[in-house]
């Protein structure tokens, strides 16, 4: 269940980085803060894997697949992140 007590946490990013991620997350109707809450949430669930490794045996990822959600997942998804935003915009 999603608890909404929240703790702050920061990171640098280099600023090219920051603009294209922040770019991407606003085409996609998203904060920044929203699209990293939503990949650290897929590493924790295991939809998402980090790992360490030597560069020869690196994978580069190319394209993330969409997670299928019904309707109501839908919604309820969307009041998240509106709900997110407007917490990051005050």
């Amino acid at each position: 269940m999603y608890s909404w007590r929240t703790m702050a946490t920061s990171f640098t990013l280099d600023s090219e980085m920051q603009k294209k991620a922040g770019a991407k997350a606003d085409a996609d109707g998203l904060s920044l803060s929203a699209a990293v809450r939503l990949l650290l949430a897929g590493y924790v669930s295991g939809r998402i894997t980090i790992a360490a490794v030597p560069a020869t045996e690196a994978v580069v990822v190319e394209r993330i697949e969409e997670l299928p959600m019904d309707a109501s997942a839908q919604k309820l998804a969307n009041r998240i992140f509106a709900a997110a935003n407007k917490r990051h915009r005050e």
